[in-house]
């Protein structure tokens, strides 16, 4: 009996350390300090004192100014650099209303043109207009939308991201799917406006 008990405690054990590896995988991903999902998040960190600033214009990489043509505000003083991160990218807001936007090399490589840009206008966002929203509506598959909320992670996932605030919008047949969508915000209006086209590879019939 005792050895039975000791079998039943080792699986108990054994499936805890299985939840706990689970949960750390699906919170790590835009960087809201409480790490979101897999895509663009965590991308942002919060009114960390300026003091703890890394970057100045002077380490901006200009491979990034191409992304920024259309982006409706850009003061020049948010620095775009290349460092490796466990998310896309990130925004750090500073608590003297400046920022600082990280960007991982090894995943932006992965990225189309289209993907390139809505990461950087999404950091853009954040950094530039001091702004923690993520605008997480869908289009379910009845066509209801659904209203995601900071927090509530896996609310409307099932859905079709409306806003290139959301926090996992970042296949390109989703972001060409999106702007077929009457746009749900201004920021999402003009990128739409604005976007390089997609190239969308569809084997077997499906993109």
């Amino acid at each position: 009996m005792r050895r039975f008990d000791d079998i039943v405690a080792r699986i108990i054990v054994m499936l805890m350390v299985v939840g706990i590896v689970v949960i750390i995988v699906f919170v790590t991903g835009c960087g809201v300090e409480s790490q979101v999902r897999t895509a663009i998040d965590p991308d942002v960190q919060v009114v960390p004192t300026y003091k703890n600033k890394k970057y100045t214009m002077a380490d901006h990489d200009t491979e990034f100014d191409q992304y920024l043509t259309h982006f409706p505000k850009n003061s020049g003083s948010i620095p775009i650099v290349f460092n490796e991160i466990t998310s896309m990218g990130r925004c750090y807001m500073w608590n003297d209303g400046t920022g600082e936007i990280e960007i991982d090399p090894t995943k932006w490589s992965k990225l189309s043109k289209l993907q390139r840009t809505l990461l950087i206008w999404h950091e853009m966002y954040h950094c530039e207009y001091q702004s923690l929203v993520h605008n997480n509506k869908t289009i379910m598959p009845d066509d209801t939308i659904c209203t995601g909320v900071d927090g509530n992670y896996d609310l409307c996932d099932m859905g079709q991201p409306l806003s290139i605030m959301n926090w996992w919008l970042m296949r390109d047949r989703m972001i060409v799917d999106m702007c077929a969508q009457t746009p749900v915000d201004d920021i999402t209006e003009l990128f739409c406006k604005h976007r390089p086209a997609a190239v969308i590879v569809i084997i077997g019939g499906n993109s």
